[in-house]
């Protein structure tokens, strides 16, 4: 999709799990959008709150749980 990132936490668990020789997974969610100021504090709607808590909740759940 065109995206960049570093996340430090994740490279350390990468990184261990190539040392100790386990798989791992990762799944993001990005919550900030600092273009459109937009934050999980501020600058959303109540449905766009409601929105996130659903994927939160039904859709990012259902991902780990098939991965398992």
């Amino acid at each position: 999709m065109g995206c960049n990132c570093i996340e430090m936490e994740t490279t350390v668990l990468f990184k261990a799990s190539e040392i100790c020789n386990i798989k791992a997974g990762a799944i993001f969610s990005v919550s900030d959008n600092s273009i459109v100021k937009k934050s999980l504090v501020s600058g959303r709607t109540k449905e766009e709150m409601e929105y996130r808590k659903n994927i939160r909740d039904k859709i990012l759940t259902r991902i780990i749980i098939e991965c398992i």
